[in-house]
């Protein structure tokens, strides 16, 4: 799944789509969890982008400068 929403979303689709009950707080934890384990593979990311000369990025959906 590639859905960058809060956990209380998630929950309710993965209920709509595949009909499992998984509470919001269990989803929290295992990103807790899933945080220790990630933490290497995030500190080469961090490594690589501030390895570059120019980085960007832009969340916003909206124009907020003229």
């Amino acid at each position: 799944m590639l859905d960058r929403q809060p956990l209380y979303h998630l929950e309710q689709k993965i209920e709509r789509e595949h009909q499992w009950r998984i509470p919001g707080h269990t989803l929290a934890r295992w990103m807790i969890q899933l945080s220790d384990e990630l933490q290497p593979l995030i500190n080469l990311m961090k490594d690589e982008t501030i390895g570059y000369d120019i980085g960007y990025i832009d969340a916003t959906i909206l124009q907020v400068l003229q």
